[in-house]
């Protein structure tokens, strides 16, 4: 296993290069020639007393043929929610993306070894332990299982290739109220195959008290849906994660000014550029984002149950 892990994040990926090589990828999976049919099912657990859990993932294939190479389980850890360092890691699993703020996921992959034949699964247990100061609401991770890039393994139907977990905490007794109770808004786009579109995306504060310092918003991008580098990025808005592959989200991160006043009026709100990448379901897909105040020990904004402050990010996939 190798990791990568700071507070401080950097795009690793040129975002340009990035959506020439996943139309690359894309163009080469077409040419496979050995059809399968992958999916994931997944299974939330229970944090222990000590905030630790396993969460099992099943990955499979319908057929009609085994896989000849390798292919990618990706695991997307939930908010305040991070891959345990000291739990019992796949052998094969590497982190794609680590960060050490609470308010931001990690990016898990294990590879598959090849032979996953037509009806075959396998388990994967995948160590995840809970952060302090997360909403009593649990907040949502996801699963992707695709062939690698550039893979002989072709998988043409990718509507079962994505799943979603929890983990169930105590939500013990409800916590005093905080100074600001922050919240977001999004509206769902749709997108054809290589259409671009700006996502609107509006924040408020229900009270009591307007905020005093930056809050941040954190999300990850739908499947097959990327950033679009192409028109440049609002202010206060920071592509800190991408990657070549599709099938693996972007992260993006909002600095939120201070000055959100009580009651949600006014709103502050911004946009997030993002482009569908061909080979996607023609369906609804999502992501996840989370706002939260400042998290420094000395911050005078306060949220002590962040729970209305996460929910998922909507992009339609259209036929082209």
């Amino acid at each position: 296993m190798t990791a990568s892990s700071s507070s401080e994040t950097v795009v690793s990926v040129d975002g340009a290069a990035a959506r020439t090589s996943a139309s690359a990828a894309g163009a080469r999976a077409s040419a496979a020639s050995n059809p399968v049919d992958l999916y994931v099912l997944t299974r939330g657990a229970a944090a222990d007393s000590d905030g630790r859990a396993t969460v099992t993932v099943t990955v499979g294939n319908y057929g009609p043929n085994a896989t000849r190479q390798p292919s990618s389980l990706k695991v997307v850890t939930p908010f305040f929610v991070k891959v345990d360092p000291d739990g019992a890691l796949p052998p094969s699993g590497e982190f794609l993306f680590a960060d050490a703020r609470p308010d931001v996921p990690e990016i898990f992959q294990v590879l598959v070894a090849p032979g996953l034949g037509a009806g075959e699964t396998r388990e994967i247990h995948i160590p995840l332990m809970l952060l302090p100061g997360g909403p009593r609401v649990p907040t949502i991770g996801g699963a992707v299982f695709t062939p690698i890039p550039g893979s002989q393994d072709a998988d043409p139907d990718l509507t079962r290739n994505t799943g979603k977990f929890a983990l169930a905490r105590s939500s013990g007794p409800a916590p005093a109220d905080g100074s600001v109770s922050l919240y977001f808004r999004s509206e769902e786009l749709a997108l054809s195959p290589g259409g671009r579109g700006d996502l609107p995306i509006h924040f408020g504060n229900a009270g009591p008290r307007t905020t005093r310092r930056e809050s941040y918003f954190t999300m990850t991008t739908p499947f097959h849906v990327n950033v679009d580098p192409t028109h440049g990025l609002p202010p206060h808005v920071e592509h800190i994660y991408a990657n070549s592959d599709p099938s693996v989200p972007d992260v993006v991160r909002v600095t939120v000014p201070a000055g959100l006043a009580p009651h949600g009026e006014p709103e502050w709100s911004t946009h997030i550029p993002l482009t569908a990448v061909a080979g996607a379901p023609n369906r609804s897909v999502v992501g996840m984002g989370m706002i939260v105040p400042d998290l420094a020990a000395d911050s005078p904004d306060t949220d002590p149950d962040p729970s209305s402050n996460h929910h998922a990010v909507g992009v339609i996939h259209l036929p082209r």
